[in-house]
C-alpha cells in the first residue's frame, strides 16, 4: 500500500496498481534518448507485475496504531514484507523466470 497524505487525510494507491502503472509508462520507453529495454517482452512483463504479490495484503491492510491510517509498505516489518516480496518472485519463476531475478 502507498499512501500519500494531504491536508484532507490521505490516497490510497494499491501496490499492484502502481506495478500495472509502472508497466504502462514502460511500454514508451525506447526513444532516440534511452533503448527500449532487452529483452523487451519479459522486462515489460517483469515491471508490470513486480508488486503482485500484494493483492491479498492490501484485501485486508493493517492499521498504524499511532495515527489510525492503513499502514504503508513502509511502516511494515520487514519479516512481512519478505514474505510478500518472497510470493511476488515466487509466482512467476517457471514462466518467466526473467521477472523473478
Amino acid at each position: 500500500m502507498i499512501r500519500r497524505d494531504n491536508s484532507t487525510g490521505w490516497i490510497l494507491i494499491s501496490q499492484t496498481d502502481h506495478s500495472i502503472l509502472s508497466g504502462e509508462i514502460m511500454n514508451y520507453w525506447g526513444n532516440s534518448d534511452f533503448n527500449s529495454p532487452k529483452p523487451e517482452d519479459e522486462v515489460l512483463f517483469a515491471v508490470r507485475v513486480h508488486d503482485n504479490g500484494w493483492d491479498d495484503w492490501e484485501k485486508s491492510p493493517k492499521i498504524n496504531h499511532k495515527n489510525k491510517y492503513p499502514k504503508n509498505f513502509l511502516e511494515m516489518d520487514y519479516k512481512e514484507q519478505a514474505k510478500i516480496w518472497r510470493r511476488c518472485f515466487m509466482r512467476y519463476r517457471l514462466a518467466h523466470p526473467y521477472a523473478s531475478s
